[in-house]
């Protein structure tokens, strides 16, 4: 059993948004950072999750111990990670977005344990070695042969990552006539 995650995105609509915007990274003005898919306008407003704040990490905690321990999970896939690796204001003072970016994965693979599968999706090709267990290592493959096409160039780049960093994910080659 497995899950589709965003670790450290935070929708605008979400308990943690409502309740907790002290647990978002902050721009100098003390304003949440706005990370949305600029096209994308019909998708909810997004915020990045402050992994340095210690309310984050317990909420971190509490929420991968639920789908691990209580739901079952045993391959958890994290995706939009470059999206909230995003530069600004963290609780921990002089905090880098990688910085945080890996202390978030650090927090999710101690409270998952190492017999869960951990795959990131996107972001940082050499932050998350050592902790994950799988990495994707270009976009999207889509579904057609165009889109494999456009994949492929960055999965021949970082294939050398293969099982010498992570297992590699090169995403799926799918062949549909749905676009």
């Amino acid at each position: 059993f497995g899950l589709w995650v965003a670790p450290f995105e935070v929708s605008d609509r979400s308990w943690v948004y409502e309740h907790h915007k002290d647990w978002l990274v902050k721009n100098l003005a003390g304003e949440p950072i706005d990370i949305s898919r600029p096209h994308d306008p019909k998708s909810d407003v997004l915020y990045a999750l402050d992994t340095t704040n210690p309310g984050a990490q317990q909420y971190l905690r509490y929420t991968y111990r639920t789908l691990v321990k209580d739901w079952g999970a045993r391959l958890i896939k994290m995706d939009f990670m470059e999206l909230s690796a995003v530069e600004g204001v963290h609780y921990r003072p002089n905090t880098t977005a990688l910085e945080a970016y890996r202390t978030g994965l650090e927090i999710i693979r101690s409270t998952v344990g190492k017999d869960v599968l951990l795959d990131k999706d996107e972001g940082s090709m050499l932050t998350p070695v050592g902790i994950v267990n799988a990495g994707r290592i270009s976009q999207d493959t889509g579904h057609t042969f165009g889109a494999t096409h456009d994949a492929a160039t960055g999965i021949a780049a970082r294939y050398y990552m293969d099982r010498n960093f992570y297992i590699s994910d090169p995403d799926a080659f799918t062949v549909s006539k749905q676009i």
